[in-house]
């Protein structure tokens, strides 16, 4: 192995599936998400990579495979949006970098779901006040719309 010490920032151009599934709030959909990574490199295999090029050309190629596997690794009822699975992204795409002959370190920079997909999870929330119990009991800070407690950018 080749010591280095390079980044990568790659993403998702095309958006991948996501399985939103909260038993908590009744929620089971199919969604659409995007990504940005930002991995940092301390070593490759110099029999596989003719160089950093190369290298960083596997890791922009991995992304949309990966992101597209999560939910095969993630317990049936984790819930992406809430949970924000960066961490487990990274983890499980630092793995197969290294299957590769690639080590590295990466964090999810930016993680969110489409529009299309933003609105169909906030039309499947259930109303603040089932979530949250009686809302004339709460003080004035109590979020007003399902945007304030869901955000679109989940990282």
């Amino acid at each position: 192995m080749l010591e280095v010490n390079f980044q990568v920032t790659t993403g998702t151009k095309e958006p991948f599936a996501i399985r939103e599934v909260d038993q908590g709030l009744g929620i089971d959909l199919e969604l659409e998400a995007r990504m940005t990574c930002k991995t940092s490199v301390s070593a490759y295999d110099e029999k596989r990579y003719a160089g950093e090029e190369e290298v960083s050309a596997q890791i922009r190629s991995r992304v949309i495979e990966v992101a597209g596997k999560l939910h095969d690794y993630l317990p049936e009822s984790f819930s992406v949006v809430r949970n924000y699975a960066s961490v487990e992204f990274a983890g499980l795409f630092d793995a197969y970098l290294h299957l590769d002959g690639i080590v590295a370190e990466t964090e999810v920079t930016d993680l969110q779901l489409t529009e299309e997909s933003h609105k169909r999870f906030v039309e499947a929330m259930p109303p603040i006040s089932e979530m949250m119990g009686q809302v004339d009991d709460l003080p004035n800070t109590v979020p007003s719309s399902i945007d304030q407690v869901i955000p679109k950018k989940m990282v």
